[in-house]
């Protein structure tokens, strides 16, 4: 997901330099629309000023054109700006590249997995925002952001602006999700609720913060045994308490995401929700599944 988390990137050392400068550059901040313009001029005159290595005279601009060119081949979100506009000018300029922050494919891949990018639900993220948490958390960076926090019962829908330094990538079942250290302490945000803009501040961590000490168990326990045997049999890291008690113990921020997975995995095989035709939902929702002919699917 980051080129300085990919030791096979067939660049030299120079290009190297001057392409991770880009990443970093044009991730910094993240708008609704397309952003972060830039031509080889442009990244020349970045690049002298940041006092990266640059090549020789003759080869410079040819270079610098290729180093654009191979990390939009790289990235799915960083694009010719012509690809996004149709050909029309942004910031008063057709010619260069630009971040599309619509762009799934490459946070999909790398949060969830290849098989996520054949299936017809998908959740929306954007590989721009997820490249900026990601070199947040590379530098201890603060992040800033509007989150579309879901309500609980009787509170309304309404965006949060928050902030914080992203500390970890939590597993999920369905998305993204980071641990941030704000200051109320650590809280964990879905990636797919994070809305534009968002940037980094001018705060950074001097030192990476101390592993929280607190850890969660969790215990299930089964009424039949064979139950019992078969979970631990499914999961690794699950150990058997008695003959009808399994139990795992997790840091605190992987508690929620491992009950989850737990209980949607005894959910589906015990209850069988996907073989009913209609099944109620927490918060007053309900699920129908229709089998449709040939002429409805399409």
């Amino acid at each position: 997901m980051l080129l300085s988390y990919d030791p096979a990137a067939p660049f030299s050392e120079k290009r190297r330099k001057r392409l991770l400068f880009l990443e970093r550059h044009v991730h910094q901040r993240i708008e609704s629309r397309a952003t972060a313009l830039i031509t080889a001029p442009a990244l020349r005159e970045l690049l002298f000023a940041a006092g990266v290595p640059e090549p020789g005279e003759y080869t410079e601009r040819r270079a610098l054109e290729r180093d654009l060119d191979d990390y939009a081949t790289l990235c799915d979100d960083f694009v010719p700006t012509r690809q996004i506009t149709g050909g029309r000018p942004v910031g008063g300029s057709s010619v260069g590249y630009a971040l599309d922050v619509g762009a799934s494919r490459d946070a999909i891949r790398y949060f969830l997995g290849e098989p996520w990018l054949q299936t017809a639900l998908q959740p929306r993220l954007s590989s721009a925002i997820a490249r900026c948490f990601l070199l947040a958390m590379a530098e201890w960076r603060e992040v800033e952001f509007e989150y579309r926090r879901v309500p609980k019962a009787g509170e309304s829908w309404v965006s949060h602006r928050l902030r914080g330094v992203p500390l970890q990538v939590v597993p999920g079942l369905d998305s993204a999700y980071f641990q941030l250290l704000g200051e109320q302490g650590r809280f964990n945000v879905n990636l797919a609720r994070v809305a534009y803009p968002v940037f980094w501040t001018d705060h950074a961590l001097a030192t990476p913060p101390a592993e929280p000490l607190r850890q969660v168990k969790i215990t299930l326990r089964f009424e039949q045994a064979e139950d019992a045997r078969a979970l631990v049999e499914t999961f690794t890291g699950l150990r058997r308490e008695d003959s009808r008690t399994t139990s795992i113990v997790v840091p605190e921020a992987l508690a929620t995401m491992t009950a989850d997975r737990l209980a949607a995995y005894l959910y589906r095989t015990r209850e069988r929700p996907g073989e009913r035709e209609q099944y109620s939902l927490a918060g007053r929702a309900v699920m129908t599944r229709l089998l449709l002919d040939d002429s409805q699917s399409e």
